[in-house]
């Protein structure tokens, strides 16, 4: 039975359409309004991206305040560079080789700029931890939901000492930076020029076949959002976002040396990055399956929520050999987790939507909403 808590708690943590933005017309431009939470949200994400623009880095949004709370930014008409990634692996499929090389290319390229951009935050440290909470809410949603009892002492042990450690190794902020924080600036791209999806698939595919999709991808990629950058994360944060996400993994298992681009490589806090990024990664990607089944369906569709559960333990052993000995518990709970959500066959009804919550959402399914 789920209860009120947990969507509650699905509301105020895992909800992202609560985020309000809007196309507007300028001076005969398109901007995006963009309406925060509050005010620090809204100041960290003008105060990076102008630290960002004062180090050289233009690939980012220019802001332009217009209260408290709302900002104007350009609107870019392109394409996620995870809805890229999502036809790059159709091609593949079809193709094979040639198809990948495209990928590793495009990838590539976001690797250059995400260390960049790191460079940079290193300067700008904000002594505030990314909170232990989100991992905390994740597990109990999740271990509510899918009916899977569980020891709260036990966990809260093992979460007490993880917290501790990760207050003593967070040195950057928290860029999140996720494929579908990214955006490949080509008009040509963008979705609305198209019927549907699977219109611009056929002129992806049509591109590809008569050689011309390289230069399709030889333009600028532009990262957004970066309101998270008020906490404090660790330097493996964005390599797992960047590298380990579904949709770039390569298929290796990960060692430390793998997941640092500055900084001394450290095995125990790679793995336990993995534990707080493959937790909220998964753990948004369940909720909404679980609970807000009509809107996982546009937003998610390209997504696997049990990706990141299965492989997150052995993504940890592989980069910390000790953690099934450190916390025994909390592996148990994501194997546990893991095996119910492969077999959890999905929601009857839409719960979050029937309680009223989500009312005239528009959940985005590339760069405009759907």
């Amino acid at each position: 039975m789920i209860s009120e808590k947990s969507l509650l708690l699905f509301k105020d943590d895992f909800w992202k359409e609560k985020r309000r933005l809007k196309v507007v017309e300028s001076d005969g431009r398109q901007l995006l309004e963009k309406a925060y939470e509050n005010e620090a949200e809204l100041s960290i994400e003008y105060s990076t991206i102008s630290a960002l623009r004062r180090n050289g880095i233009l690939n980012v949004p220019e802001i332009s305040l217009t209260s408290e709370t709302t900002a104007l930014m350009p609107y870019y008409k392109g394409i996620r560079i995870f809805n890229l990634l999502v036809e790059l692996d159709y091609l593949a499929e079809k193709y094979g080789e040639s198809a990948q090389q495209l990928k590793t290319l495009l990838v590539g390229r976001c690797v250059g700029q995400q260390r960049r951009i790191q460079e940079v935050l290193f300067q700008r440290r904000n002594f505030v931890s990314y909170p232990i909470e989100k991992i905390e809410n994740v597990l109990y949603l999740l271990l509510q939901c899918l009916d899977i009892n569980f020891d709260a002492q036990a966990i809260e042990r093992e979460m007490v000492d993880i917290g501790l450690y990760w207050e003593g190794v967070v040195t950057v902020p928290f860029r999140d930076a996720t494929p579908k924080n990214m955006l490949l600036n080509n008009d040509r791209l963008f979705l609305m020029n198209f019927c549907d999806e699977a219109d611009r698939r056929a002129y992806l595919e049509s591109c590809f076949v008569n050689g011309s999709f390289e230069e399709l991808l030889g333009f600028p990629i532009i990262d957004y959002d970066f309101c998270s950058c008020f906490h404090d994360t660790t330097p493996e944060d964005d390599v797992i976002s960047l590298l380990y996400h579904e949709r770039t993994w390569n298929g290796r298992q990960p060692t430390a040396d793998d997941l640092t681009w500055l900084g001394k490589p450290d095995a125990k806090r790679a793995a336990v990055s993995f534990l707080f990024r493959y937790l909220r990664f998964g753990g948004r990607r369940a909720a909404y399956r679980i609970l807000h089944k009509d809107t996982s369906l546009a937003r998610f569709k390209y997504d696997n929520d049990t990706f990141y559960f299965t492989n997150l333990p052995s993504f940890m052993n592989a980069s910390w050999p000790d953690c099934d000995n450190c916390f025994p518990y909390m592996m148990f709970l994501i194997r546990k987790i893991a095996d119910a959500l492969k077999e959890f066959m999905g929601s009857k009804c839409d719960l979050f939507a029937e309680c009223g919550f989500s009312q005239n959402e528009r959940p985005y399914v590339d760069v405009y909403p759907n």
